[in-house]
């Protein structure tokens, strides 16, 4: 199956930009069975005027419910410090 994007939102924090997308996908994980998908959020740094993406600053899997809770994390912490820390490891699990 092909890759779906679920939400791509652009957080502005002082004059810093950063690109938040959010994209449902094939799972490679042995234990979550061959149909198996998951939402995976990626965070960059963002040129708005050259339109181009930079730096990664983290990612997130979500597997199951809450599909955009990694995307709206993101955003949050974004809009609130200008910066990325994943409160859950690839697993879901908290820290």
């Amino acid at each position: 199956m092909t890759d779906k994007t679920i939400a791509i939102t652009f957080v502005w924090h002082g004059e810093e930009c950063f690109r938040v997308s959010t994209v449902n996908r094939d799972t490679d994980s042995m234990c979550a069975g061959p149909d198996a998908r998951h939402d995976e959020t990626h965070v960059r740094r963002y040129d708005w005027f050259m339109i181009e993406s930079g730096e990664l600053l983290g990612h997130a899997q979500r597997i199951g419910a809450g599909r955009l809770s990694g995307h709206t994390d993101a955003v949050r912490q974004l809009e609130a410090t200008g910066e990325y820390v994943d409160p859950r490891d690839d697993t879901g699990e908290s820290e």
